[in-house]
């Protein structure tokens, strides 16, 4: 039935087709949908729906319903954010979908298998460069919550990113960092804690873009002050140097 709604392309039936990939969705994350042939397929037509919100729906379906089958529908999501450049940022939000659902185990083990955690990060890492700040914004937001599941992983990857010569990459790095710190679990604590400074001073750093990143960042890390004190007493000189004084006012 839900098969039949996404397939009726009236305009008249928005609602009916958004209410059935927000189902499909949930059914997916609970249930292996594979069975059902070119289920992938049918709710990505959707990302060409001239309504925000179908689209939106859609891409929180495909997410979910490959949280079902990771195997078989991962792949997919993977090859069809290399090759369809145009629907590249709800694809990259059905990646989110899939990174924010992976539930941790007693064993401290992610549902992500390594190799899977390999394959995520070799492309977002490859469009931290791209020129769409929505696209941008996205691939950090899944790095983020990547390094909270796999802080040994990901903390070193982008303290190494912290020196690329392109902008875009460092200023992706400052979001990311941004959303590890909001979305914190005592797992990452002990890994980010000990590199936060080397974050902190992008603030030095010359554009403008990742200035506006790392301020925020900075902010969020006094709540773990007992940590970061050196690091925001050196954050604090590197703030006041920025600041010209206006001998006018005096």
């Amino acid at each position: 039935m839900l098969k039949g709604i996404l397939n009726d392309d009236s305009s008249t039936n928005s609602a009916k087709q958004h209410m059935a990939l927000l189902c499909l969705g949930e059914i997916g994350r609970r249930k292996d949908l594979s069975s059902h042939i070119q289920i992938e397929n049918i709710v990505i037509e959707s990302f060409q729906s001239p309504f925000e919100e179908i689209k939106s729906a859609a891409s929180y379906a495909l997410g979910n319903i490959a949280v079902g089958n990771l195997s078989k529908y991962l792949p997919f999501i993977l090859d069809q954010i290399d090759n369809q450049q145009k629907k590249q940022y709800l694809l990259l939000h059905s990646l989110k979908e899939v990174i924010a659902r992976q539930s941790v185990d007693h064993t401290g083990e992610s549902e992500l298998q390594d190799s899977n955690i390999v394959k995520i990060l070799a492309l977002l890492f490859n469009h931290c460069e791209s020129e769409e700040e929505g696209v941008r914004n996205v691939v950090a937001e899944c790095l983020g919550k990547i390094a909270l599941i796999e802080p040994n992983k990901l903390i070193p990857a982008l303290k190494e990113r912290t020196t690329s010569p392109a902008a875009n990459t460092r200023a992706t790095v400052a979001i990311a960092i941004k959303y590890s710190i909001i979305e914190r679990t005592g797992k990452i604590d002990a890994i980010l804690y000990s590199e936060i400074s080397t974050f902190l001073m992008l603030i030095k750093d010359s554009d403008r873009v990742i200035l506006l990143e790392i301020i925020p960042t900075s902010l969020l890390t006094n709540v773990h002050k007992e940590r970061c004190e050196d690091d925001n007493c050196i954050l604090s000189f590197a703030l006041c140097s920025m600041c010209d004084v206006q001998l006018s006012l005096r």
